[in-house]
């Protein structure tokens, strides 16, 4: 899904408000009313999100109030400028998904107005199944993964955590919020085993997994010392001794994912987002496994079998199906030597 500028959400959010008498300043009473919504209480993630674009509505509104004097009055007015400032966030480049998520937390606040729900529109939006990697493709990021500069200190550090990154991702078919979460003693590696704690499941990694993850482990150490720090992906103001260490974010995941991709040539050189190597993971798995075993492996309630159907006709070798007699996966070689 897109997001809306985490810089323009923070400045217009404000924190520890409470009812305001400014129109424009988000009352922190929506946020209570949501987890208690009559038929539909929302949970605490959800409800930050429809809080924080309520609030970015309502600061774009302000610098516009001129040409929509009513919209927080009328139904006519509520929907005028419902519509523009969608129209507002398509400018900026803002996709349907953004649109639609968008427009459902503003369709909550004027409930909460008690005017309804606007009768703007949802956008429509035509599924695309992501196709994975090729194993050249695999191999091909992994090698420029690989081949980033390391001549100094700084240097090595990133390109050591950008390639575990990458093959982590290939290996485990995790989501960047998954990766993002992950703690040290969530990532075991030792003589007997190599598995990662996601949750809801385990995922085991073949060999070139635990040696691109043990490596960023080691150089890890080094950079934490005596630190208590439990996120086992890090950043930092300058990722060298002294300075500020904290857990790496999403989109800090896809802007390094994306940077690798554009550098292969992949797409087009237009890059890949983190979704094309959990896709890839996916494929290699349903071309394996059963259906629900699928399902488990990627954290799903239940299978997604429109995804499913499309990895495996575009599958360059015959699949078991969902069969539950299904070989386990194996450990498809790459043309890359750790």
């Amino acid at each position: 899904m897109d997001e809306v500028d985490d810089t323009l959400l923070e400045a217009a959010a404000p924190t520890g408000v409470t009812k305001s008498s400014d129109p424009y300043v988000l009352d922190r009473r929506f946020t209570l009313w949501l987890a208690a919504r009559p038929g539909r209480p929302l949970v605490p993630r959800t409800r930050g999100e429809y809080s924080q674009r309520v609030a970015l509505f309502l600061n774009w509104l302000r610098g516009v109030r001129v040409d929509h004097p009513a919209a927080l009055a009328t139904a006519e007015g509520r929907d005028a400028a419902v519509a523009a400032f969608l129209a507002h966030l398509k400018s900026l480049g803002r996709g349907y998904s953004t649109w639609n998520v968008t427009l459902a937390a503003l369709n909550a606040y004027y409930d909460y107005l008690e005017l309804e729900p606007s009768r703007v529109p949802p956008a429509p939006i035509e599924r695309v199944i992501t196709r994975p990697l090729t194993v050249s493709e695999q191999s091909d990021l992994i090698a420029v993964a690989q081949a980033r500069p390391a001549h100094t200190r700084l240097f090595r550090i990133r390109r050591t955590r950008n390639l575990a990154l990458v093959v982590l991702l290939l290996y485990s078919g995790l989501r960047e919020s998954e990766v993002s979460g992950l703690d040290d003693e969530d990532v075991v590696l030792t003589g007997a085993q190599s598995f990662v704690r996601a949750p809801r499941r385990l995922i085991h990694l073949p060999g070139r997994a635990h040696y691109a993850l043990a490596e960023w482990r080691a150089e890890r150490a080094a950079l934490v010392g005596d630190q208590r720090i439990k996120a086992f992906f890090l950043t930092g103001d300058h990722d060298g001794d002294g300075g500020r260490m904290r857990r790496l974010s999403r989109r800090q995941i896809e802007d390094i994912v994306r940077e690798l991709g554009r550098e292969t040539g992949l797409r087009n050189g237009s890059g890949i987002a983190p979704g094309v190597l959990r896709a890839t993971y996916a494929s290699r798995l349903a071309a394996e496994q059963p259906d629900q075993v699928v399902a488990r492996q990627l954290g799903q309630v239940k299978p997604d079998v429109p995804q499913l159907d499309t990895l495996r006709a575009t599958a360059p070798t015959r699949h078991p199906g969902r069969f539950p007699e299904a070989d386990p996966p194996g450990d498809p070689q790459l043309s890359l030597d750790f």
